[in-house]
Protein backbone atom coordinates (compact mmCIF):
# COMPACT_ATOMS: atom_id res chain seq x y z
CA UNK A 1 0.00 0.00 0.00
CA UNK A 2 1.32 3.40 -0.89
CA UNK A 3 0.76 6.71 0.85
CA UNK A 4 -1.49 7.82 -2.02
CA UNK A 5 -3.99 5.12 -1.13
CA UNK A 6 -3.92 6.00 2.55
CA UNK A 7 -4.60 9.69 1.95
CA UNK A 8 -7.42 8.83 -0.48
CA UNK A 9 -8.94 6.50 2.11
CA UNK A 10 -8.72 9.15 4.83
CA UNK A 11 -10.42 11.68 2.54
CA UNK A 12 -13.14 9.14 1.71
CA UNK A 13 -13.84 8.44 5.38
CA UNK A 14 -14.22 12.18 6.04
CA UNK A 15 -16.49 12.70 3.04
CA UNK A 16 -18.57 9.62 3.91
CA UNK A 17 -19.12 11.23 7.32
CA UNK A 18 -20.24 14.45 5.62
CA UNK A 19 -17.56 16.53 7.34
CA UNK A 20 -15.42 19.37 6.10
CA UNK A 21 -11.68 19.29 6.69
CA UNK A 22 -12.19 21.85 9.48
CA UNK A 23 -14.85 19.75 11.18
CA UNK A 24 -12.70 16.59 11.03
CA UNK A 25 -9.69 18.52 12.28
CA UNK A 26 -11.72 19.81 15.23
CA UNK A 27 -12.83 16.27 16.07
CA UNK A 28 -9.21 15.09 15.93
CA UNK A 29 -7.99 18.03 18.03
CA UNK A 30 -5.67 19.37 15.33
CA UNK A 31 -5.68 22.45 13.10
CA UNK A 32 -7.35 22.43 9.70
CA UNK A 33 -3.95 22.97 8.12
CA UNK A 34 -2.53 19.94 9.92
CA UNK A 35 -5.49 17.84 8.78
CA UNK A 36 -5.21 19.11 5.22
CA UNK A 37 -1.57 18.06 5.24
CA UNK A 38 -2.62 14.55 6.31
CA UNK A 39 -4.97 14.30 3.34
CA UNK A 40 -2.34 15.69 1.00
CA UNK A 41 0.23 13.20 2.25
CA UNK A 42 2.59 15.93 3.43
CA UNK A 43 2.43 14.80 7.06
CA UNK A 44 2.70 11.30 8.47
CA UNK A 45 -0.52 9.81 9.72
CA UNK A 46 -0.06 8.65 13.30
CA UNK A 47 -1.89 5.76 14.85
CA UNK A 48 -3.77 8.05 17.23
CA UNK A 49 -5.24 9.88 14.21
CA UNK A 50 -6.27 6.58 12.63
CA UNK A 51 -7.73 5.34 15.92
CA UNK A 52 -9.77 8.51 16.39
CA UNK A 53 -11.00 8.51 12.76
CA UNK A 54 -12.06 4.88 13.16
CA UNK A 55 -13.86 5.67 16.40
CA UNK A 56 -15.66 8.68 14.88
CA UNK A 57 -16.67 6.86 11.70
CA UNK A 58 -17.61 3.55 13.34
CA UNK A 59 -15.10 1.72 11.14
CA UNK A 60 -12.20 -0.53 12.00
CA UNK A 61 -8.74 1.04 11.89
CA UNK A 62 -7.81 -1.30 9.04
CA UNK A 63 -10.82 -0.07 7.08
CA UNK A 64 -9.74 3.55 7.52
CA UNK A 65 -6.23 2.78 6.27
CA UNK A 66 -7.00 0.13 3.65
CA UNK A 67 -10.32 1.51 2.46
CA UNK A 68 -12.39 -1.68 2.50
Amino acid sequence: MDSNSVKQNIRKVRKDMGLTQKEMADKLGISRTAYRNLEKGETKVYSNHISRMAELSGKAEEEVVLGY
